[in-house]
């Protein structure tokens, strides 16, 4: 197993138990505990874990993992190990984050804020939560608001989550046809503390006019593409990658 496998197995044990020991990761892995530590030193310094006497905890409480049902799409079950207890999650247009809405152990105290219409309705009608919807111009290619409205919306916003999923990407970035969303696109990253894509083997390599960001852009990066770690290791940190086999 490569490091950076490892690395994300560890993240996702992590993420669930909440505290892990040395030992048990190193059993699990089938490596040494010192091997084990050296994995655990590169992912504290990142600050996405926190080392402890002994063992590695997370820095986050744990999840509220909702019950998974069956037939969910593999990258719609890894991009919710890392909601954790996040409370202002902003979700963009697409089928995979519509997906990812009706999986969210919704509570009072969350508050999405999304540009799609679906999910809007979906959180609308099946959950608690405060709803927070970006206007804006609609864009009837994927029933979605778009341009000055939603960007100066945007801009004054924070989120703690944000989940993306595009229609066209590479390893030279993401695309898409109406140049316009480049800026959205930069606003929802510069308003996330975290930014998560949602990176569809079926939509790598589609044929899309405007970049609108890079790979590095994001925080993370969930994706069944195939040989995923050989085709992007020259473009992102392996850390920042998350592979999944599609089940």
């Amino acid at each position: 197993m490569i490091p950076a496998e490892r690395h994300q197995r560890i993240l996702e044990v992590v993420s669930i138990k909440h505290f892990v020991s040395l030992r048990e990761l190193a059993d699990m892995l089938d490596v040494t505990v010192m091997t084990i530590r050296r994995d655990i030193e590169q992912l504290s310094a990142r600050g996405v874990i926190m080392s402890t006497r002994g063992g590695v905890k997370s820095r986050e409480t744990p999840l509220r993992m909702p019950v998974e049902r069956p037939g969910a799409h593999s990258l719609v079950r890894a991009a919710l190990r890392y909601l954790g207890d996040s409370k202002v999650v902003y979700l963009d247009g697409g089928k995979l984050t519509f997906e990812l809405a009706t999986f969210f152990p919704y509570s009072d105290e969350m508050t999405i804020v999304t540009n799609d219409f679906a999910i809007a309705q979906h959180v609308m009608t099946h959950s608690s939560a405060a709803l927070f919807f970006i206007g804006g111009k609609l864009s009837r290619h994927d029933n979605t608001f778009h341009q000055r409205v939603a960007l100066e919306t945007l801009k004054s916003l924070n989120f703690e989550k944000a989940f993306i999923a595009p229609e066209s990407w590479s390893d030279k970035g993401i695309f898409h046809h109406d140049e316009y969303r480049a800026a959205y696109y930069g606003a929802i990253i510069n308003a996330a503390r975290k930014c998560i894509m949602l990176a569809d083997n079926n939509t790598y390599g589609s044929n899309a006019l405007y970049k609108m960001f890079s790979l590095t852009d994001m925080d993370m990066v969930i994706t069944d593409l195939p040989s995923s770690e050989v085709i992007l290791s020259r473009r992102m940190d392996p850390l920042k990658l998350h592979p999944v086999t599609n089940k």
